[in-house]
């Protein structure tokens, strides 16, 4: 697949699954917000592999200049992990932590 005039392929977790997943889901139905700060960051995944590395890379590096892969890819478990804190930005206390860093919510 070629993306950016980059083929992934031959990236060793190109074709690992998508196995994100929250250990906090009970928590949609009184908090729809954190539901869909977690539905919007897993569906980015599925879109492409570009986001896959790009959050590897955010946490280890770019493997070389022409940051095509990273310097080692993120575990299912570090990418539970992520997931989780995206999700907690879309909860009161996440959305208090936004505000006072001077992010405006909209509707």
């Amino acid at each position: 697949m070629l993306f950016g005039g980059y083929r992934f392929e031959s990236c060793p977790d190109y074709k690992r699954a998508i196995n994100m997943k929250s250990n906090k889901e009970h928590r949609f139905q009184d908090n729809p917000k954190e539901q869909e700060f977690h539905d919007k960051f897993k569906e980015m995944f599925e879109i492409s592999s570009t986001t896959r590395n790009s959050l590897s890379a955010i946490i280890f590096g770019w493997k070389d200049a022409s940051i095509n892969y990273p310097n080692q890819y993120l575990t299912d478990k570090e990418e539970d992990i992520c997931l989780n804190l995206i999700q907690w930005l879309g909860s009161p206390v996440g959305q208090g932590f936004l505000d006072s860093c001077g992010f405006v919510k909209k509707d």
